[in-house]
């Protein structure tokens, strides 16, 4: 054997010790450290479909369908951790993470990227918030510094149904502005009335099961007290004044 026949043999030994080297690594399942700008994951038809990156000296993570938009992103941001989703349109429907204030939060959206619903927690209070798509906020169910509390706004009602999904209950606020609450019957039919007139003065009215009005006690136009019963047919039976 010459000595260019042996060290063709030599090189190729020497290849094959290199490859059974990297295969006896890679089993292993540990590859070490492994530093890249970015990094892609694509389908089986070599679109991007994940993106692992940096930017502004922070980590990303975004998650897309093939050839749109990420649907999905995970910033890392000077206050903490957020999470994004997209619609197709590219509006935010929904977060979750950190705010500026350093508070968890939950935020749903309608499409056009307005928050209709958060849910936000600090050092003394945790709740729901809801919210107009213009921003006003509607009703918050939740704890306030120790306390439970449920709160409507713009004119809030408060409903109760029965297990056969009729009205039960009523209570919120009149056109006028004033406070009401009214019960119903198990068909649904109003039964009793509190709240305050026009004139500003409160009062009670009672109604039998054909919604017919019975009985009313409350303040009349000259702010004195009055009661009125009323037959089953709503005329008058009997009433009383409390003016002198």
């Amino acid at each position: 054997m010459n000595d260019y026949t042996k060290g063709i043999l030599t090189g190729a030994s020497l290849i094959l010790c290199f490859f059974m080297l990297v295969s006896a690594k890679s089993q292993s399942e540990n590859f070490g450290d492994i530093t890249v700008n970015s990094l892609q994951v694509v389908d089986e038809n070599g679109s991007v479909v994940g993106l692992l990156s940096s930017s502004n000296n922070r980590g990303t993570l975004s998650l897309a369908k093939a050839g749109e938009k990420p649907s999905v992103m995970i910033y890392c941001q000077d206050y903490g951790g957020v999470v994004f989703t997209h619609n197709t349109s590219n509006y935010i429907t929904g977060l979750l993470g950190t705010d500026e204030d350093g508070r968890g939060v939950l935020s749903i959206n309608n499409s056009n990227s307005k928050p209709l619903a958060i849910f936000a927690a600090d050092g003394r209070s945790f709740g729901l918030s809801t919210y107009t798509t213009d921003g006003k906020k509607t009703a918050f169910l939740g704890t306030d510094d120790g306390s439970g509390l449920l709160s409507v706004s713009i004119n809030g009602i408060i409903e109760t149904l029965n297990a056969d999904g009729k009205l039960a209950a009523y209570f919120g606020t009149a056109e006028g502005g004033g406070g009401v609450f009214n019960t119903f019957n198990a068909k649904g039919i109003q039964t009793a009335f509190i709240g305050t007139s026009k004139t500003g003065g409160g009062f009670l009215r009672t109604l039998n099961k054909n919604e017919v009005q019975t009985g009313y006690f409350g303040t009349n136009n000259q702010n004195d007290g009055i009661a009125v019963l009323f037959d089953r047919y709503g005329n008058d039976g009997w009433g009383a004044s409390g003016k002198k």
